[in-house]
């Protein structure tokens, strides 16, 4: 009887564990699931998602590196006319307020709209972006502005042929001591 007993509990403690062990797994691979959508998140919905104004790039190169990620976002994604415009107020956060006073918001978008079109017809894709090392950003002063000046080359496929393009940025600390794009030049293809 005692043989019986005993065989019961270690069956019953052996169900428990394994009933136990059973949720334990679902469980880890329910949040496991969770965890692998939530890095699955697009480009478009990280980018979407920054706060920028609470969360500005440190740095004038991390500055023009969100400055591309939103750039490649506008050249390279089917975008709705929503998105579009998230993305141009995105951007208008990274724009010195003396840039952002010549480029008025209704106007970006309508500019950007149309580059966006332009790009698309002329059957160019954005193969890559690349922002100066930081050793090679100048940083000086100029009369009473903290200036910095960062080089991004980008290649650009059109059709079959590729090309090169340097593009200069002028960055001036504001008064909260973030860099915003002031002006940029085009440097020429290659």
């Amino acid at each position: 009887m005692k043989r019986i007993v005993r065989a019961g509990i270690i069956a019953l403690s052996l169900a428990v564990l394994a009933v136990g062990y059973y949720i334990y797994l679902s469980r880890m691979s329910q949040r496991t699931s969770a965890d692998n959508a939530s890095a699955q998140q697009t480009e478009l919905e990280q980018v979407l998602a920054l706060d920028l104004v609470r969360d500005y790039p440190e740095t004038p190169r991390e500055v023009i590196k969100t400055f591309n990620r939103i750039t490649a976002l506008f050249y390279d994604e089917q975008l709705t006319s929503d998105q579009i415009e998230k993305l141009c107020d995105q951007m208008r956060v990274l724009m010195d307020q003396e840039l952002a006073a010549k480029n008025p918001r209704e106007e970006y978008i309508a500019s950007v709209r149309v580059q966006i079109k332009n790009y698309k017809k002329s059957d160019s894709r954005l193969v890559s972006t690349k922002v100066a090392s930081t050793s090679d950003i100048e940083k000086k002063k100029v009369g009473s502005d903290q200036m910095a000046y960062v080089e991004a080359t980008y290649t650009i496929r059109q059709g079959k042929d590729i090309s090169i393009t340097h593009q200069k940025f002028a960055l001036r600390r504001d008064h909260d001591g973030n860099y915003r794009i002031l002006a940029f030049t085009l440097d020429g293809d290659s």
